[in-house]
């Protein structure tokens, strides 16, 4: 008799542990899906919609010098239009200079078109730093380096690929400590980041990807081991000079240090 009291004594206190285990659990999930909790813009879920083409890019390398413009180190193509390079507008030149190029209308100082090159911040950058009074937003102590790496995202194309691919993704109580995490960098980004255009993704000789802000502005982001660089497009109201296609022709004829 006494050796079966103490049996159910066993299996109450194997309970009693059980079950504390699981409530400990579920409270901590529920504790980070509380602290993680994040929502898209409504704006943004409905151009990531229409986002996730895939462009493939084969470089040009046979292009004639007296053809090729360079922006430190990296060299791409003159337009066959008469663009004019004013430097004056090259701001901070010790830090992430730009060259602008404007298209004008014949006798006027009004332009047709403009074109920027530039080094800029890469996704990774934003998304790893504590810089909150640059970037906007911070994420809580968590070691955003090492959390990226666990998921394959190495740079700003395995980025823009997952959030291409995962923009819409649902977290609950049993998501990994990480999945969840990882939602609410995510979507960080996405909310002060990413601005409300359609998104491409850049592969093949070149990696990066493109914005496209209402077939006004093209903005392409493309990487090396090294940097990042930006070239962006910018029609007016009343022209549509840059389109998709001419915009990836010149992207084609780019080739970075």
């Amino acid at each position: 008799m006494i050796g079966v009291v103490f049996v159910k004594k066993k299996r109450i206190i194997a309970i009693v542990c059980l079950l504390v285990l699981v409530g400990g659990y579920f409270g901590y999930k529920g504790f980070l899906l509380f602290n993680y909790r994040i929502e898209l813009d409504e704006e943004k879920i409905e151009v990531l919609k229409a986002s996730g083409d895939i462009i493939n890019v084969t470089t040009n390398d046979y292009l004639e010098d007296d053809k090729i413009l360079e922006f430190e180190g990296v060299t791409y193509k003159k337009f066959d239009d008469n663009f004019v390079l004013k430097e004056d507008e090259n701001y901070n030149p010790s830090i992430y200079p730009y060259y602008s190029y404007y298209l004008l209308e014949d006798n006027s100082d009004k332009y047709i078109a403009l074109f920027k090159v530039g080094r800029i911040f890469s996704a990774y950058e934003v998304m790893t730093s504590s810089d909150v009074t640059t970037f906007g937003f911070s994420f809580k102590g968590t070691n955003k380096k090492e959390l990226l790496k666990k998921n394959n995202l190495n740079n700003d194309f395995d980025i823009y690929k997952y959030i291409v691919d995962h923009y819409d993704d649902k977290v609950n109580i049993f998501s990994s400590k990480d999945k969840i995490r990882l939602n609410y960098l995510v979507k960080s980004y996405i909310n002060v980041a990413i601005p409300t255009s359609k998104i491409s993704v850049i592969d093949g000789d070149l990696k990066g990807f493109m914005y496209n802000v209402k077939d006004m502005v093209y903005e392409v982001h493309l990487m090396d081991e090294e940097s990042s660089y930006g070239f962006s497009f910018w029609n007016t109201k009343d022209n549509s000079y840059f389109n998709q296609d001419n915009v990836m022709e010149f992207i084609s004829n780019v080739h970075l240090k």
